[in-house]
């Protein structure tokens, strides 16, 4: 965290803690975003 307590992500912590499952997780997240955000324009 920094001095305004705002999480501060740093790359090496995050390679050295972040498996292939987690990654696919991710991916799937933003996947459905993606998919919900454009669906959501469709409808405007």
């Amino acid at each position: 965290m920094d001095a305004l307590g705002e999480v501060v992500l740093d790359a090496d912590i995050l390679a050295e803690s972040i498996d292939c499952e987690t990654l696919r997780t991710l991916r799937q997240c933003i996947i459905q975003a993606i998919v919900d955000i454009e669906q959501a324009e469709s409808y405007e």
